[in-house]
């Protein structure tokens, strides 16, 4: 007798993020005009009454009530305390760096986002901090290469591009039993705070890209940095001053307007996903798919036959370490990775052929965006590490977007069939 199929649970979701997200920090009624969204407030000064005892708000690059408000709803959000934004993602990855001292050490995880790995490997050494890459999933390694200078553990939820789902929990602890004073980083740019939150998890300090997902229309640019510690909050806070690292008025009224959209976004991102990495991997021209989730009956979701946390196995083919996922996260969110069968050429015929589906850098917009690592998002990285990694000339990763997913799957199809090998 044939068993039934797996049921797989993913941690519960936020059953208020939206409403949180929406509602934080601001009420029409506040507002004079009674506006049912923030005013953007575009001075860069402010007027005091008192030239003794400077008010709150003194001059946009130490404070700004957007900012603010966009700060205070993302640490809600994180189920974190405080946030600070900076002006790009790079600049947060900067900004946390900056807390490490010469002579220092920061352990990161071996397969970073190109952009983190190149400041590792070739600015840190000029500020005289030491850098070790390593394969942090096996426990072992982690406990070999953590030293008493090591000051920051770097880690990512889900490694771009090579998907890999890293066990933070057992990092955060493992590393607070080995060195106390170790902080514990975690990008969370490919998942949001709506399907994951890295400080529930252990982590001293979140770090994303609010350019990603939580901006979603690709029109900002912008990081931020969310932590419990007061500390780190203070330090950072200075930092955004002292560099001059601030994002503008505009981008953080954008990232607002954005973030209240979230979860009705990363579902339909998450649903699409799922389709999608079934179709590719039934595709004879599609070599290997790597994609975090299980297969669900799209149809399902939607129609609440079953609920969004309760997502059953139906034949695709699973991520080998699925189960932490749904240990971590509420969710996956619209990111999947692929070989197709061929060369560079066949690579080039492939994408020239695409119609709907952009190739470009960045993710997590509403438009569909499809690289190739090897020369786009990890072109900076070296050539070995990348073919130990699998960074291949036919390797692809595809941010699915929110076009209608019947349209996006005939789109790869075509694509893929006009390869002729």
């Amino acid at each position: 007798m044939s068993k039934p199929p797996k049921q797989t649970s993913y941690r519960p979701l936020d059953k208020h993020f939206s409403t949180k997200a929406i509602h934080c920090m601001f009420h029409p009624k506040n507002v004079g005009s009674k506006g049912v969204i923030p005013p953007i407030n575009l001075s860069t000064t402010f007027h005091q009454d008192n030239f003794e005892q400077l008010q709150y708000f003194t001059y946009s690059r130490f404070n700004n009530p957007n900012r603010e408000m966009l700060e205070k709803t993302l640490a809600t959000l994180e189920n974190g305390k405080y946030a600070c934004c900076f002006s790009t993602g790079m600049a947060a990855i900067v900004m946390i760096c900056n807390l490490v001292t010469p002579g220092e050490h920061i352990l990161s995880l071996e397969d970073v986002y190109g952009g983190t790995h190149k400041y590792f490997s070739q600015y840190c050494p000029q500020h005289k901090v030491e850098v070790t890459f390593a394969d942090l999933m096996v426990p072992d390694i982690l406990q070999k290469n953590i030293k008493p200078n090591t000051k920051l553990v770097w880690l990512e939820c889900l490694t771009n591009p090579m998907m890999r789902i890293i066990d933070i929990v057992t990092i955060s602890k493992t590393v607070k039993k080995l060195n106390p004073n170790t902080l514990v980083v975690v990008d969370n740019s490919f998942l949001s705070p709506y399907l994951v939150k890295v400080l529930d998890l252990g982590a001293h300090i979140s770090i994303g890209s609010l350019t990603k997902y939580i901006g979603g229309h690709s029109d900002l640019l912008m990081g931020v940095v969310v932590t419990n510690d007061e500390n780190l909050h203070k330090t950072f806070f200075d930092y955004q001053a002292g560099y001059g690292a601030t994002p503008s008025t505009l981008d953080c009224y954008l990232a607002l307007r954005s973030v209240r959209s979230l979860a009705v976004r990363m579902k339909q991102h998450m649903c699409s996903a799922n389709e999608i990495a079934k179709f590719l991997q039934s595709h004879p021209k599609i070599e290997k798919v790597l994609y975090p989730g299980k297969h669900f009956s799209i149809r399902k979701l939607l129609t609440r036959t079953i609920p969004f946390s309760m997502l059953y196995m139906t034949g695709f083919s699973t991520h080998p370490r699925h189960d932490l996922a749904e240990k971590q996260w509420s969710g996956c969110s619209g990111m999947l990775s692929f070989y197709i069968k061929g060369d560079a050429s066949d690579t080039k015929k492939f994408l020239s052929k695409l119609k709907h589906v952009s190739t470009g850098l960045s993710y997590g917009g509403f438009e569909s965006l499809i690289e190739v690592p090897m020369t786009m998002s990890h072109g900076a990285t070296p050539k070995e590490i990348k073919e130990k990694q699998g960074i291949t000339e036919n390797f692809m990763r595809l941010s699915v977007g929110l076009e209608d997913t019947e349209d996006l799957i005939s789109d790869l199809g075509q694509a893929l069939d006009s390869i002729k090998k």
